[in-house]
């Protein structure tokens, strides 16, 4: 099966499927860590090159060094978005916050669940025979009084999803990161810790959104935790605006913006706006700042 938490192969690595993705074309895609999916060209298997099939070539991998993504292509098989071992198909992603608590499904260790303790870190990750990375992130801890022994991370982890959850430990369809390694915490203490990098950053970086097969546009991002209140601005354009699903011109188109409309802006980051249109904080979008105006 082709799903986000199954298995995928290359030659030189293995590892977890964090999600079905798109491009502005719409034709599904297989995200995961980078070092996973290394080197443009390289075969793709699911869920390994003995006993799967060749889903595809890796075309693209983050630019950012400090990123850890990278998509393969679906070819001949139709994947299930819904992620395994967790009951969620994932429609949106967010940025964690300290305390959350997360879920992840890799093929190596099934379900694990953790709480973010530390957002906005760069650790140098130990990849074995591939070296090391430079990687930006966060980190997940066992939940308190857990197993200290209990394991966040094994070897064909990396990519996994780690999804929210509510206070109860079910799964919600918000996926935070990008399971990229574990490790053990320092000073001398046996208690495992996992580190993901930010699924919303990896997306922006490689121009695709979560794969809404049964949707005519592809759904945007949420903001968590909190939205700050909105600022109300016009459309100040002759000609209708582009929105746009992510803040980049590449993005996929998700409608006009007519002059003279009013949207209302949830923030501005390098020049892009986070539109939500009836002002009840739902992301609908983006567009450019300079296209817009302040009310009078």
């Amino acid at each position: 099966m082709i799903a986000p938490g199954s298995r995928i192969e290359t030659s030189i690595s293995d590892g977890t499927i964090a999600a079905i993705v798109m491009g502005d074309d719409r034709q599904p895609l297989a995200m995961s860590a980078g070092h996973v999916l290394v080197g443009h060209g390289t075969p793709a298997f699911c869920p390994d090159r003995v006993s799967g099939v060749q889903i595809g070539e890796v075309i693209d991998a983050c630019d950012n060094p400090l990123l850890d993504g990278a998509v393969s292509s679906i070819n001949g098989v139709l994947p299930n978005a819904a992620v395994l071992g967790l009951g969620v198909t994932l429609s949106a992603t967010a940025r964690p916050a300290v305390g959350n608590r997360v879920a992840k499904f890799g093929h190596a260790t099934q379900r694990t669940d953790g709480v973010v303790t530390a957002i906005n870190r760069t650790r140098t990750v130990n990849l074995g025979s591939l070296g090391s990375i430079r990687v930006r992130g966060f980190i997940i801890d066992p939940l308190p009084n857990s197993n200290p022994a209990n394991r966040l991370s094994a070897q064909g982890d990396s990519g996994a999803p780690w999804v929210l959850t509510d206070n109860a430990g079910r799964p919600l369809p918000i996926l935070l990161g990008i399971h990229v390694a574990g490790g053990q915490a320092s000073g001398g203490s046996a208690r495992p810790f996992a580190f993901a990098c930010l699924a919303d950053e990896v997306m922006a970086d490689l121009g695709v959104s979560l794969w809404q097969p049964d949707l005519a546009q592809p759904l945007p991002f949420m903001a968590l935790p909190g939205l700050r209140p909105a600022v109300p601005m016009l459309v100040a354009t002759e000609e209708p605006a582009i929105l746009r699903g992510l803040p980049r011109e590449t993005a996929a188109r998700l409608g006009g913006l007519e002059p003279g409309q009013l949207v209302h802006v949830l923030a501005v980051k390098d020049g892009w706006a986070k539109i939500s249109l009836k002002g009840n904080g739902r992301i609908d979008g983006f567009v450019w700042e300079d296209l817009l105006v302040a009310l009078a």
